[in-house]
């Protein structure tokens, strides 16, 4: 282990273009998403299903100065390191210390070479699980991966980490930055519990010769990351580049003595110097100077018990926890009155991953707290006070899935969290944490989880959602807690349509612990139950998930009518628990009295209606009962490709049933035809090399098979075959067999 602790560092995370540059275009985002909310919602299940999901991995260059300062040794000590051995470098120190602009710089450094070392430059948030796979998923595709490979490191499964260097080590030199991995446990791989350790290089960091990353942490324990890790701590600035930072930004602040002071009194803390450095820039602020900024700081006094991340009494933290406060008086005193709750509510987000504005205008207006009386508009007053907060740079701006985000840095996320915890504000974080929490509930109940279209922005809110759960939940009432739990069942609900089982049980797993204090016949608490029989039943125990639906029905049918529509849903997953049991006759029942229930309560062509309709058609199926079977897919399929369109999931999985149910009937023509109408939207919207498009090519060259078009059916049992064992292996089931068809046939070509 060898650690380079002598760095010389800057930073400035939050620049004058993140910030201001996005105030204009931050607010007319938020009137354009508010203006078109409800059209875009009525176009969502008309829209196709997306393949597998994934996130940017561009380099945040916008966020650095115009000039870096300060830079010099540790750009030059990452590079030399990179091309003289495989280990990775870990950046460490304490949130706002300067990490991330370090890695941000080099990555710009790299790239603007005219002899460019890298073909590849990806910058993969490392905030939580969510961020992280959705920017291994782009890598997996940028690298050449299939969709078997992204779909391996989107659920989770135990080979992602190989499938995933496997790729890397044949697409060309890269450099890849992790960023912000304050929980190391999230880089050891699928599987791995919050005490793992990334360390062992059999995750998602190992050494490596054909190529370099870097990882931004707060944790600085070596033993966490290995033998294989370089570990660099970042100190603050001197006090030459900190006096710098602050007469770049304001240079009409006084003279370099003045700037020097203050910089002294800062500690050189670079996230600090950025704020202070914008304050004293703002319009008419209170304090236009570098010595009135330090006399007013000074009168100050640090507020007592605040302990913001690992910050000791050394740490520079300890000295610029109420810098913010000082830009936030400065709101205030502008008449920005909301800035301040507005800031306290976005603590309990996620920090460094994009939230979508616009979900504060929802905000109940009791929930903020001022000393004024409320603006006539709302809105307008929820926007002023955001484009105040960008402009100090106290928030960033960072479009999002097409909407318009705002940023908090960890360290400023941390200091208003601890602002919240302190006794100054009891009365106001009761208010704040109900705030945040109803920011989310309300995202969710405007979304459907059945609709593809309302996947991105379900993926979006995860990290925001896991966030409250952990630092929200403890301070909510028993009604606020219900809601915000219901919220996360319906969450991992959407990640179960899409396909995200391991998603969906990372949710389940962080709300279910909620549910002791919600209590047992809680409607919230049944919901968070029936998710984990579903994510039970997905891997292979649907006995096990069959006794679970079994007890939560009971309960759901002791709460009475008014939750009648969670009780079908429930009714329906113990359908199909009893069906994958083999039990056919009694799943039919089943599924008939909840179908004619959901089609009196929600409509006969509602997607949930369908969807009990859809399993109801394989169980007659599955008992040769041809006529009726036939006849429901017709109807089925009309309704699903008339409501939700040829290439919504649902229609796909009736389309594909009703192939295998033609096959099973004999009827070969027909199931030939339909596998090739189905196998044109798989290659499209799956790709070649999914499980399902496999499953859909093996089924049409069984057809072809059983119509003696023999050449034909070795043709498709081959590429099934060689798909099957580049993505499965060659020991797999299916992939074993695979090639005992394409042998039969192999064998009967021979002999015929």
């Amino acid at each position: 282990m060898s650690r380079y602790a002598t760095i010389v560092d800057y930073t400035l995370l939050w620049t004058v273009v993140g910030s201001v540059a996005g105030v204009g275009a931050l607010a007319a985002g938020i009137v354009q998403v508010r203006l078109s909310r409800q059209s875009q919602h009525r176009r969502h299940n008309n829209q196709p299903s997306p393949s597998v999901a994934g996130g940017s991995v561009s380099v945040p260059t916008g966020r650095l100065p115009p000039e870096v300062l300060g830079r010099e040794r540790v750009i030059a000590f990452i590079r030399d390191h990179s091309r003289q051995s495989p280990n990775y470098i870990v950046l460490t120190g304490p949130g706002g210390i300067g990490k991330s602009t370090i890695a941000t710089e080099l990555c710009r450094v790299e790239a603007e070479k005219r002899w460019r070392r890298f073909e590849h430059i990806w910058w993969i948030s490392a905030t939580d699980k969510t961020t992280l796979t959705l920017g291994l998923v782009t890598v997996v595709k940028q690298a050449g991966g299939s969709v078997a490979d992204a779909l391996s490191v989107s659920n989770g499964d135990a080979d992602g980490p190989d499938r995933f260097w496997g790729l890397l080590q044949a697409c060309g030199r890269w450099l890849i930055i992790f960023d912000n991995a304050d929980d190391p446990s999230i880089l050891a791989g699928p599987g791995q519990t919050r005490h793992s350790r990334p360390g062992d290089a059999t995750g998602w960091l190992r050494p490596s010769k054909a190529g370099s990353i870097v990882v931004t942490t707060r944790d600085n324990n070596s033993s966490t990351w290995g033998r294989h890790a370089t570990l660099c701590d970042v100190p603050p600035l001197d006090l030459a580049a900190a006096t710098e930072v602050l007469l770049n930004l304001a240079p009409d602040a006084g003279p370099p003595t003045d700037a020097a002071l203050l910089a002294s009194r800062l500690g050189g803390f670079p996230l600090a110097l950025h704020v202070v450095g914008m304050y004293l820039t703002y319009p008419l602020a209170r304090f236009s100077s570098f010595r009135e900024y330090l006399a007013a700081y000074d009168a100050n006094d640090l507020r007592p018990g605040l302990d913001v991340g690992n910050a000791s009494h050394d740490d520079p933290r300890d000295n610029v926890l109420e810098t913010w406060e000082v830009s936030l008086d400065e709101l205030a005193r502008r008449g920005l009155k909301l800035a301040r709750p507005l800031l306290r509510i976005i603590s309990c987000m996620a920090p460094a991953a994009p939230f979508p504005a616009h979900l504060l205008n929802s905000l109940d207006r009791s929930l903020l707290p001022t000393d004024t009386a409320p603006q006539a508009n709302f809105d307008v007053e929820i926007e002023n006070a955001l484009a105040g907060l960008l402009h100090l740079g106290l928030l960033s701006s960072a479009p999002a899935g097409g909407l318009p985000c705002v940023v908090i840095h960890p360290a400023i996320a941390d200091a208003g969290r601890a602002h919240l915890e302190s006794q100054h504000e009891t009365s106001r974080a009761r208010l704040a944490y109900r705030a945040a929490a109803s920011c989310i509930v309300d995202a969710v109940a405007h979304l459907q989880f059945s609709a593809p279209a309302d996947w991105p922005m379900f993926s979006l809110l995860t990290p925001h959602l896991h966030a409250t759960l952990s630092t929200v939940a403890p301070h909510l009432n028993h009604q606020d807690l219900t809601l915000l739990c219901k919220a996360a069942a319906t969450t991992a609900l959407s990640y179960d349509w899409s396909g995200g089982l391991n998603a969906a049980t990372t949710i389940t797993e962080s709300a279910i612990p909620w549910t002791a204090t919600l209590g047992e016949q809680n409607p919230s608490t049944l919901l968070l139950r029936q998710q984990a029989a579903l994510q039970l039943g997905r891997r292979g125990d649907w006995s096990g998930s069959e006794l679970e639906f079994k007890d939560i029905v009971r309960r759901f049918e002791d709460l009475g009518a008014e939750h009648k529509r969670e009780s079908l849903a429930c009714r329906h997953d113990f359908a199909r628990a009893v069906a994958h049991c083999g039990r056919w006759n009694e799943a039919e029942a089943l599924c008939r009295g909840v179908a004619t229930e959901r089609a009196a309560i929600l409509g006969i062509d509602h997607v949930e209606t369908l969807a009990t309709r859809h399993h109801l058609a394989r169980s007659l199926a599955a008992q040769r009962k041809w006529h009726e079977a036939n006849q429901l897919f017709e109807t089925l399929l009309e309704a699903e490709r008339r409501t939700l369109g040829d290439d919504h999931i649902a229609t796909l999985a009736s389309r594909d049933a009703l192939a295998r149910s033609l096959a099973d009937q004999g009827r070969w023509t027909e199931a030939e035809a339909t596998y090739r109408e189905i196998l044109g939207s798989r290659f499209e919207i799956l790709g070649v090399d999914h499980p399902t498009t496999l499953a859909n090519l093996a089924g049409l060259a069984r057809t072809l098979e059983a119509q003696d078009r023999l050449r034909e059916a070795a043709v498709e049992y081959e590429r099934v075959l060689e798909a099957r064992t580049r993505v499965l292996g060659r020991s797999h089931p299916d992939t074993l067999e695979s090639s005992r068809l394409l042998n039969n046939v192999r064998l009967r070509l021979r002999s015929s």
